[in-house]
């Protein structure tokens, strides 16, 4: 399938695209973007197991609308990580090695996103786990599908400078009014799309509307069976090559051009839509049997 960014005109056609959300707060992996996920993966489920994963988010949270829930499910574990004393700090990315010069390759450890992911997926289709177990579960399959496809999840750049890697460049920096990291650039979507004026997250109101746009310029067909792929470490390996390809495109210390920008746009409406057409069916495949 052709990249959107591999072509000029369509590099055009997505800065128009993202002219719309100039007026609206970040739409990437902070919370707003778990949100968008989850809402395009609602879209995506059958009245069966939509059935059944509503009455698993209400276990725990009966006050407030289905799809409230679910959307604010896929926000947990991030709050969780900050309060488990990081235990599962390493549940979130998967330092898959990128050696840039002779420096030699670190192992990758476990328990890391890809393993995270494998575990939760296995008791939220077991017919032993408690509905206790498969309500946390849904929360954390819901989050790490979404940071699979964040291409700053899947890498570790290793360098003479960074023997240990730059923890998925978060020590590489950037010049940019905004943030210091090329990560937290990405994980705020390429900021360039953030008005300064805009402080606080998208309503649930604007995350559909959001997601009802993304949905519209990406169709599920554009994915093809990309988006059918349940295969988990398809979709790190596929992240990590656009880290590798794509992210890495520009050198410490600088500021991020506005070809990169608009490039980095792209990639994040696509990895985001992508995600939600991938998790949705996903859930469709695990909760085909009746939930407890």
């Amino acid at each position: 399938m052709r990249s959107l960014w591999k072509n000029h005109v369509d590099l055009l056609r997505w800065l128009m695209i993202a002219l719309l959300f100039i007026s609206l707060p970040a739409f990437s992996w902070d919370a707003t973007g778990h949100r968008v996920i989850a809402a395009i993966a609602y879209s995506q489920l059958t009245p069966e197991v939509k059935r059944r994963v509503d009455h698993l988010t209400a276990f725990n949270d009966k006050g407030y609308p289905s799809l409230s829930r679910f959307l604010y499910l896929a926000v947990e574990p991030d709050k969780w990580r900050q309060s488990d004393g990081g235990e599962s700090a390493s549940w979130h990315y998967l330092d898959t090695p990128w050696r840039i010069d002779a420096t030699p390759v670190i192992t990758v450890t476990t328990p890391n996103l890809l393993s995270s992911l494998q575990e939760n997926v296995n008791i939220l289709s077991s017919d032993q786990a408690s509905a206790a177990q498969k309500a946390r579960s849904l929360a954390y399959v819901l989050h790490l599908v979404g940071d699979a496809h964040q291409p700053l999840h899947c890498i570790n750049r290793i360098s003479r400078q960074f023997p240990q890697g730059d923890r998925g460049g978060n020590l590489f920096p950037i010049q940019d009014n905004r943030v210091t990291n090329l990560h937290a650039f990405w994980d705020e979507g390429a900021i360039w799309l953030v008005p300064l004026s805009q402080r606080y997250p998208l309503s649930n109101k604007n995350v559909l509307r959001l997601a009802r746009q993304l949905q519209k310029h990406y169709p599920v067909a554009v994915f093809a069976e990309k988006a059918q792929d349940k295969t988990l470490s398809d979709w790190t390996a596929q992240c990590y090559a656009i880290a590798k390809e794509k992210v890495y495109q520009l050198a410490p210390n600088t500021k991020p051009s506005a070809q990169y920008r608009v490039q980095a746009a792209a990639i994040v409406a696509e990895q985001l839509t992508l995600a939600g057409y991938r998790l949705g069916n996903l859930l469709n495949s695990l909760l085909v049997k009746d939930s407890q």
